[in-house]
């Protein structure tokens, strides 16, 4: 199933694998800078996981998911948030 996603965009893919082990969406915060560029925070069930900065706030979003999704740490931490959400009845 998880093979399928590689065809879809960062947050596309980032999105159905949250929903696949954790039953939430990722939810993206934005500032905007005075430069005019964007800072982007990517939560995951209430928990801030990164942040990324870019000129396009949508930019900064599929960098953020890409770079969450290559990180071997982020599977992991995924894991152990599935499991602990399962020891809660959640």
């Amino acid at each position: 199933k998880l093979e399928r996603l590689k065809s879809f965009d960062s947050k596309t893919r980032l999105q159905e694998m949250t929903m696949a082990k954790l039953k939430v969406l990722p939810e993206y915060e934005s500032r905007q800078l005075e430069d005019q560029s964007f800072i982007v925070e990517l939560y995951i069930a209430g928990k801030k996981i990164a942040e990324e900065g870019n000129i396009s706030k949508k930019k900064a979003q599929n960098l953020l998911a890409k770079k969450v999704l290559e990180d071997p740490n982020f599977i992991k931490k995924i894991e152990e948030m599935a499991k602990s959400i399962g020891k809660d009845g959640r």
